[in-house]
Order: C-alpha cells, then structure tokens, then sequence
C-alpha cells in the first residue's frame, strides 16, 4: 500500500507535487492548532465548572477571592473580578436633563453605575471568549478551502495526463494510469485535511458557545446579587452611619393621692371653691368693723 501510494505520488507531475506539499503544510498546521485547543478548551471548561460550584456553596464574596490563580483561570472568574473592580467606585445618580449636553459627559467618569458594571463584565466575557476562538478561523477557511485545492491539483493532472497520451504513438492504459493516479492522489490529500478541521472547528466552536451561554447566565446572576447588596445595604449602612441620641432620662411617676376626676367637673368645683373664698375674704373686714363699734 505504501509502495502503491508512493509510486503514485512519484508520477504526479511538478503542480501536483506543489500542491501535495501544500497540503502537508496545511494539515501540520491544523493539527498543531487541534492539538493546541483541546487541552486548553477542557482547563477552561474544568475550571469553569469548579468555580461555579464554589460559587453556589459560598455565601460572601471573599470566599470567591481564594480561586483567583493563574492556574484557575476561566471565564467565570474574570467576570467575577471585572465585577469587584466595577463596584469599588460609588455609584452617583444620572445627570439632571436640564444639563444633559454633550460637554458635561466625561469619557472615564470617576464612579460606577450599575450599567458601567454591566459593561465591564459583559466586554470581559467577550475578551475571553475572543481569545479562545483564535485559530478557528484558520481552521474553518482550511476545512473550506483545501478540497478545492486537492480538485485543481487532479484537474491539473489529469490534464497533464491527457496531453502526454496524444504525444504518444501506442497510447496504452500503462501509459494513462500512472498520469491519472497521482492526479487523484491531490484530490484524497485535500479531503484529508478538510474533513477533521470541518469536524474540529464544529466541535470547538461547539464548547466555546456553551461557555457563552454559562457566561451570560452568570453575568445576569451578578447583576441580580449586586442590585440586592446595594438596595439592602443602603439603609443599613444609614442606620449604622447615624448618630445615636442620648437615652431620655426616666421619671418614675408619683402615685396619685386620690383618683381623677372627669375634667368638666374639675372645673366646675374649682370656679365654685375660687367664689366661696373671695366672698368669706369680703365678709371678714365687715365682721370686724361691727365688733370695733359694739365695743366702743
């Protein structure tokens, strides 16, 4: 077998070795990039899958901030740490609309708000996935390409082959078949390179769009648990931050002498008791001037 493929390659002509050893570039090139994905894709699904099962056992945060390790790192977790260096700045509240003008918006404003946090987690997530998928392309235009390459090589032969029977006198098959053999073997080289890199481009783009989907899951998460936090803290934090008032002293209540009475009655008997003295005050300079003059 290998005899027969080797004499076959041997009869192609000078185009269809070109391409032969076009084709060998190309399929080296594929497989080192194969090669090269299958380990990192499964480091990234393995720490993904790991980080997300921290993550639903913590309940803080700084339990998460142990996993931030090179050899930890994945999709997950540079979300998880674009959303911390997100929330460090405070947040402030829109511009009013009476100054909503060109000049007043900065570039880099110098706090946070939740859409900026949104921002940086989903633009992370998109970085990461970005990196993943180099090579792809590569993979995707060989798997497209090269069996159109192997197709010119055998045209090319064949082509070749023909023209070399009408110099010939006695025009045999043994003359034919060498020529038409080693223009197909263009063809099964082509095919050879653009079957796996169709199959492995699928595959991995396959596993990096499952990345995506767990990503944008957790971003929406993120986003659910920062807006809790911040809505459950702001009071808290109110109450912590104010200032407490001085305990007001307690007066003990001394027990009445006799019960309440109903005050319209108090009244009453209080405007009685103010008349019955003043007439009693009247009656006394009267009593004495008489005992002055029975005296005298």
């Amino acid at each position: 077998m290998d005899d027969g493929l080797l004499s076959m390659v041997s009869a192609a002509g000078g185009m269809e070795k070109a391409i032969l050893i076009l084709l060998v570039f190309s399929s080296v090139a594929l497989w080192s990039v194969v090669f090269l994905k299958i380990p990192e894709l499964y480091a990234a699904k393995k720490n993904s899958a790991r980080f997300l099962e921290k993550f639903h056992e913590s309940e803080t945060f700084a339990n998460l901030q142990e996993l931030d390790k090179p050899e930890n790192d994945c999709v997950h977790l540079r979300v998880f740490k674009a959303a911390l260096a997100a929330t460090a700045g405070k947040r402030v509240p829109a511009p009013p609309a009476t100054k909503n003008q060109p000049a007043t918006f900065r570039i880099q404003p110098a706090n946070t708000t939740e859409e900026l946090i949104l921002l940086n987690m989903q633009h992370t997530s998109a970085g990461y996935l970005l990196h993943m998928q180099k090579g792809l392309s590569m993979m995707a235009t060989l798997g497209s390409t090269t069996p159109f390459i192997g197709l010119f090589g055998t045209v090319v032969g064949i082509m070749t082959t023909f023209h070399d029977l009408g110099m010939t006198k006695t025009p045999s098959m043994q003359v034919v078949a060498p020529g038409i053999s080693g223009a197909l073997v263009a063809t099964a080289a082509g095919l050879a390179v653009a079957i796996p890199a169709v199959i492995a481009c699928n595959s991995f783009n396959a596993e990096i769009e499952e990345l995506r989907e767990l990503s944008n899951v957790f971003i929406e998460k993120m986003m659910a648990l920062i807006r809790a936090n911040s809505q459950t803290a702001t009071p808290a934090q109110a109450v912590a931050a104010a200032p407490r008032a001085p305990a007001a002293p307690v007066i003990a209540a001394k027990p009445a002498a006799k019960a309440a009475a109903p005050a319209d009655d108090d009244d009453g008997e209080d405007e009685d008791d103010e008349e019955d003295e003043d007439a009693e005050l009247a009656a006394k300079p009267a009593a004495k001037a008489g005992q002055k003059a029975r005296n005298a």
